[in-house]
């Protein structure tokens, strides 16, 4: 049940991602982008940990400034959210 919640929440992270990079800024991607820090640091097992811990610094950069990152970064991101979303509701 827990690993669907977060999956959940990965796929949000990459949904308000996209949409506060077409121009639409949501304040809930900051918090979402905390809760994805938050979970690195407590699931850190390895690369996974590593590349969550990098996205949700992004994704608060991104919240928080306005900064719009170049669309391979912001690609690779809601790629990564997704897959890791989508794998989670699976398993």
């Amino acid at each position: 049940m827990l690993l669907q919640i977060l999956g959940i929440v990965d796929i949000l992270a990459a949904s308000l991602l996209t949409l506060n990079y077409l121009g639409f800024a949501f304040p809930l991607l900051l918090y979402i982008s905390f809760f994805i820090i938050i979970k690195s640091l407590l699931f850190f097992d390895g690369i996974v940990g590593i590349m969550d811990l990098i996205g949700g610094l992004l994704t608060v950069l991104v919240s928080l400034f306005s900064i719009q990152l170049y669309p391979l970064i912001t690609g690779i991101l809601v790629l990564w959210y997704l897959q890791k979303g989508f794998l989670s509701l699976v398993n």
